[in-house]
């Protein structure tokens, strides 16, 4: 079995918006291996936006799975309706049952997905789940399957609207080679450093003549304001696009973020950065892909790391794996990266 022998091919992933930039090489690599075929990435409506800045993917499909497809008949549904497509090929590293129920709804179509899925018996050809590699690594075991060799997250090839770039261009002018960008949200509390950390970090940082600029959703609006507040910087959480955000991340001197998606956007555009990890841990193969990368990680502690996605509050209520990364730590770990 290989690869050119597909011509309409769907990737699928629904988990979260870093779980999608990392599933993102897959496409790029069956383009690299089949000019001519039709590439469909299904994803979330908040994802949606990421395969669409990807040259290999012709057609975005979204599955709103927290909305209208939330129910499992909405899902068959969707499927049902998916499967006019007429896929010869669905690639699916997304693990869980409904990801699974809507490709074994694909009929035609040949499937490829992990041995420790939800349902993996319906998949035709199944590669092992290696926990202790990086995650794109891991996806990419999906289209060795297929004859395809490996390829890095910064292979994966982008394009950007004009409005896009011209937005980034006016927000970075000024201070193209002079600004550092941070990223303090997560979706889990545990994976967040301390606060007052970013706040003392951005203070030092524009002691040395940097400009911060403060990045997140809309989600970390008001966490991002009460740092920029506090220390005279500028936030620019919820008011840009994903795409936006990663033409950013590829004219900044550094990216400062948590284990989350940034980290991932960073790595997509090469930017460097420094990840700061709690609660979870770079052995769970999501870890900084860039080439210049910094890992900010207190591995002496044994309750860390307490899970593999982090949490709503630290089991012992010490929050510990945070807190004692000082921002001291942190600038002498990032100083040869700017």
């Amino acid at each position: 079995m290989n690869i050119a022998d597909f011509k309409n091919i769907a990737v699928l992933h629904t988990a979260f918006i870093g779980d999608v930039v990392l599933a993102m090489p897959i496409a790029q690599a069956i383009r690299n291996h089949n000019k001519d075929c039709k590439i469909t990435f299904i994803t979330t409506p908040q994802s949606a936006s990421l395969p669409k800045i990807a040259s290999a993917v012709n057609t975005v499909t979204v599955l709103d799975k927290k909305g209208k497809h939330r129910s499992i008949f909405d899902t068959i549904r969707f499927a049902r309706e998916l499967s006019e497509n007429a896929f010869d090929l669905i690639i699916t590293p997304h693990r869980y049952f409904r990801s699974s129920l809507i490709s074994f709804l694909q009929k035609r179509a040949v499937k490829v997905g992990f041995d420790n899925s939800v349902m993996s018996l319906i998949y035709d050809k199944r590669a092992e789940y290696i926990r202790n590699i990086h995650e794109v690594k891991r996806n990419l075991k999906l289209t060795e399957l297929l004859g395809i060799n490996e390829i890095n997250l910064s292979d994966v090839e982008l394009k950007f609207s004009d409005s896009d770039v011209e937005t980034v261009d006016e927000i970075c002018k000024g201070f193209e080679d002079r600004f550092i960008v941070m990223a303090p949200g997560s979706v889990w509390a545990t994976k967040r450093w301390i606060e007052s950390h970013f706040v003392e970090t951005a203070l030092k940082l524009k002691e040395l003549d940097y400009e911060v600029i403060l990045s997140g959703s809309d989600a970390d609006r008001d966490l991002c304001e009460r740092i920029a507040k506090a220390s005279a910087c500028r936030s620019f959480a919820g008011l840009m696009t994903i795409p936006q955000t990663i033409l950013m991340f590829r004219k900044a001197k550094l990216i400062i973020t948590n284990d989350s998606a940034p980290t991932h956007f960073a790595g997509l555009v090469n930017a460097p950065v420094a990840t700061i990890f709690g609660a979870t841990s770079p052995i769970f193969g999501f870890g900084p892909l860039s080439e210049k990368s910094k890992i900010i990680y207190n591995n002496s502690l044994k309750c860390s790391p307490c899970r593999i996605h982090g949490g709503d509050k630290c089991p012992l209520g010490t929050h510990e794996c945070m807190k004692s990364i000082t921002p001291e730590i942190l600038l002498k770990e990032i100083k040869e990266l700017i």
